[in-house]
């Protein structure tokens, strides 16, 4: 709803509401598909939830202009409230029997409800045993928010804002947080010194500072010790025999209260231009954003027992420059268009808790072994760490010969076919101190094409994007090109070496990998360069002579296709994916690809 009080001044407020409710029941007979893991009795679940979020805004806006003066100016606020409910209840067709014997528990289980093991409701497990689980969470946001627009003359430039956020996510000491910004701008040419017969006839001068604050890696209680309550074998416990769990409570994380707002404080300098009447236009920016008190998921030891927490974690940077350039002109029936950009990145931690510490990533090998990222100070956050390969062991002389200088051997368990590492800290072993900095998952060039054309009704756009200078570590073959257990594995590793095919770079097939060929090494690293064709669309527009007799102001109609072709060096499924944690950066483990998509269309306006 909108209220004009004045013609420079209106106040709208606005409400919205969503929700979704899902359902889901599973129901088994007893059945047996595997003898060590059989299903001995009838079981039915039904399980509901329902989330709903609130949206209230509410913004004043002002807009008025004196002479040459300009001032646009807005205050507003915004509420978001969601939450979630989620309850499960389920039957299983049995009952448990308690005894004693010989002053012993003794149980037994013997069969309960399902008069019928087809009958699927919650209701036909009477006199079964009975599970039941639910949960529920709440999330509230409060904005308050201001922006001012001043311009004299439409050449001097002003734009000052403030948020003032708070969050539920955070303890109430960090609850809120401000985020103040501010942009000048100067059009030189709208200047009386401009000169107006030159090839540039737009030019801009820009630059701009302020903070962000981000929420988005904080689950809704992460700064609570929450306690959960199982009645099952997972963080319950048994009595009796061990066949049946009984309810057992516990907090697997540690409060933190002093979390808060992760803030990045940005500047810019740029300078945005035209050529040729603006036939040529474009944009140069350089950037310079710091981070700190990130938001990073750390990662505990097993021993530890604990849910790994998030923690406000020291500072990074990125630096680079942004180029954007555009051509359009026509030549009588046809049109084009032509876009470029492109950005260059350079990413550094500046500081963590101290100079020394590192924060690892996932480990692949059961989230505590086999760990090919870590983040220090001085280098991109989630670099690749890795140990360093020299080849393949051609015989067992090269195998005696590979020794420290005291003339041991550094890898007593090697054999002909095994992977050679380096010893790059001349300790005498081969151990986590010849880990070494071998690149990082951020590419440090982007670059986009766009291009267009229009014919007598007729238009295709085409849309390509790349990116260089970044590795990627293949974590598909670690999985499926160990060779060291009896899962199925890639077709490259049908040229494993063997004394008749040493030509290779895939080591020998060996049960338990006793030389550690599978260890985090750059025999996984690859380069992650790429081109794609992201998009190509061709359309035509029916004449507008003969769609107004239909009384149709516009029909086109049009085929599209999404990620046609990808042009790169890298082995894996998809060179372009993210990782839900920076810290694992580049690292490929069984990730969903970009799908290849076909699109046929009609687009109808009357």
């Amino acid at each position: 709803m909108t209220m004009n009080f004045t013609p420079w001044l209106n106040f709208k407020t606005s409400y919205a509401y969503r929700g979704e409710h899902q359902r889901q029941t599973y129901h088994t007979p007893a059945y047996v598909a595997d003898p060590k893991a059989k299903r001995d009795y009838p079981y039915h679940s039904e399980t509901t939830g329902y989330w709903e979020e609130h949206v209230w805004e509410n913004v004043l806006s002002f807009n008025k202009t004196f002479g040459k003066h300009n001032v646009n100016a807005m205050a507003g606020t915004s509420m978001t409230a969601r939450k979630y409910t989620w309850n499960s209840v389920g039957v299983e067709g049995k009952t448990t029997v308690y005894k004693v014997e010989d002053g012993k528990l003794v149980t037994s289980e013997i069969p309960g409800g399902f008069l019928d093991p087809s009958f699927s409701t919650v209701g036909a497990g009477a006199g079964g045993t009975f599970d039941g689980s639910g949960t529920k969470w709440k999330y509230n946001r409060a904005s308050f928010f201001g922006r001012l627009n001043y311009n004299y003359n439409d050449r001097y430039l002003v734009q000052a804002t403030v948020r003032y956020d708070g969050s539920s996510k955070f303890g109430k000491d960090n609850r809120w947080g401000c985020f103040p910004s501010v942009a000048l701008g100067w059009r030189i040419s709208q200047e009386e010194f401009f000169p107006k017969d030159i090839a540039l006839n737009n030019l801009k001068f820009r630059v701009s500072w302020g903070r962000l604050g981000n929420e988005n890696a904080l689950g809704y209680y992460d700064f609570l010790a929450l306690i959960s309550t199982y009645n099952e074998m997972y963080q319950g416990y048994v009595k009796g025999n061990g066949d049946n769990a009984w309810a057992g409570s516990i907090a697997r994380g540690l409060e933190n209260r002093s979390l808060k707002w992760e803030t990045t404080d940005t500047k810019n300098i740029g300078f945005d231009f035209g050529f040729f009447n603006s036939k040529l236009t474009g944009t140069l920016n350089y950037y310079y954003n710091q981070t700190e008190d990130l938001l990073i998921t750390k990662v505990l030891p097993p021993s530890a027992g604990m849910t790994n927490p998030t923690l406000n974690v020291g500072k990074i940077r990125n630096t680079g420059f942004e180029l954007e350039l555009n051509w359009g002109d026509a030549i009588k029936d046809f049109d084009y268009n032509i876009g470029f950009n492109m950005s260059t990145t350079k990413n550094k931690v500046v500081e963590l808790s101290d100079a020394d510490q590192v924060l690892q990533g996932e480990g692949l090998k059961y989230g505590t072994e086999h760990f090919p990222t870590e983040t220090r100070v001085g280098k991109p956050i989630g670099a690749f760490y890795l140990y360093r390969t020299d080849g393949i062991f051609q015989s067992m002389d090269e195998v005696n010969a590979h020794v420290n200088k005291d003339g041991q051997l550094l890898q007593p368990n090697a054999q002909p076919g095994d992977i050679r590492f380096k010893d790059l800290d001349g300790n005498g072993s081969i151990d986590a101190g010849d880990k070494e900095y071998c690149g990082s998952g951020i590419p440090t060039l982007e670059a986009n094409l766009n291009l267009s054309f229009g014919y007598k009704g007729f238009d295709l756009s085409i849309v390509l994007g790349s990116a260089w200078n970044f590795k990627l570590y293949n974590g598909n073959k670690y999985f499926y090109e160990g060779m060291n257990s009896k899962s199925n594995m890639l077709k490259s590793t049908l040229n494993a070496w063997t004394p008749d095919n040493r030509n290779t770079d895939v080591p020998r097939a060996v049960y338990q990998d006793p030389n550690g060929n599978m260890k985090e090494s750059d025999r996984f690293l690859e380069n992650g360069d790429f081109v794609r064709l992201r998009q190509a669309q061709l359309g035509y527009t029916l004449p507008k002579s003969l769609m107004q007799k239909f009384y149709i102001e516009k029909l086109r109609f049009y085929v599209s296709g999404e990620n046609l072709f990808t042009i790169t060096g890298y082995d894996g499924i998809d060179p372009e994916f993210s990782r839900a944690s920076v810290l694992n950066t580049g690292v490929d483990k069984l990730i969903y690809p970009f799908t290849r998509s076909f699109t046929v269309g009609a687009q109808l306006t009357f």
